[in-house]
């Protein structure tokens, strides 16, 4: 999606109720575009919704019916859809020396992994109704360094950049970018000061500065006074070529 493109599109941002999700919200619709927000946080999510002139549905991304249901009712109400943020994330799951929680496991897993994959899965048919569109997954960059003080939540976080690059050449032919956001620890109530934060404001940018560019199935991170890129994988093993020896290299 170019700048020329964000006036008049429609974006779908489930975890749009507060913090960068509000953000984002706000600054997709100063540039013109409708927003929907989706979150299970019914009274900031009505409150943001109406402050942006935009529309509320309430949403567990944790279910497929209720990203399914998001999707529908931006169809409903403005008849297409062209963007999607997929904010939603959980806190970390555990602690190091913390005891191993079935309920906690699941949850992070559930909002973190399976909102992003039910959010994409429910919204591509609608985005390619409307002649392609881009979506856009803000982790982590516990998915991209090892997330030492929490394996699970790191887990969740690296499962997302793991779907985000393998769909990006795949739905290119349906005219669909998806990418990820790989924020640093941004800034929030409840962290104590003494962390070096992203901004909010800094990651809205971030997000803006993605979605008008060209690539797909890239993992974009946003790290404190960093540039913003794309991070740089290593070479696949499996498009190695042979050792002299019969192996692979």
């Amino acid at each position: 999606m170019d700048s020329s493109r964000i006036a008049g599109s429609v974006a779908l941002i489930t975890g749009g109720a507060r913090g960068t999700g509000a953000t984002i919200a706000r600054r997709l619709a100063g540039l013109g575009t409708t927003v929907v927000i989706a979150d299970v946080d019914t009274v900031m999510g009505r409150a943001t919704a109406a402050a942006i002139d935009g529309h509320f549905v309430e949403c567990d991304v944790r279910g497929w019916a209720e990203n399914s249901a998001a999707v529908s009712e931006t169809l409903r109400k403005y008849g297409k859809l062209d963007l999607v943020a997929l904010n939603a994330r959980a806190d970390a799951a555990f602690r190091p020396g913390e005891a191993f929680d079935v309920a906690g496991y699941r949850r992070s897993m559930s909002v973190n992994l399976d909102g992003v994959v039910y959010g994409a899965l429910a919204a591509l048919p609608a985005l390619r109704g409307s002649g392609g569109g881009e979506i856009i997954a803000t982790t982590s960059v516990a998915d991209l360094l090892p997330a030492t003080s929490d394996a699970v939540y790191g887990a969740s976080q690296a499962a997302v950049v793991g779907f985000v690059r393998a769909l990006g050449r795949r739905w290119a032919e349906h005219r669909v970018r998806i990418n990820a956001l790989c924020v640093g620890i941004a800034e929030a109530e409840y962290l104590d000061t003494a962390y070096d934060t992203v901004h909010e404001a800094e990651v809205a940018d971030a997000f803006l500065s993605v979605l008008t560019g060209a690539g797909t199935g890239e993992s974009w991170s946003v790290l404190p006074g960093a540039a913003l890129m794309p991070f740089t994988f290593g070479e696949s093993p499996v498009e190695q070529e042979p050792s002299t020896e019969g192996g692979r290299r």
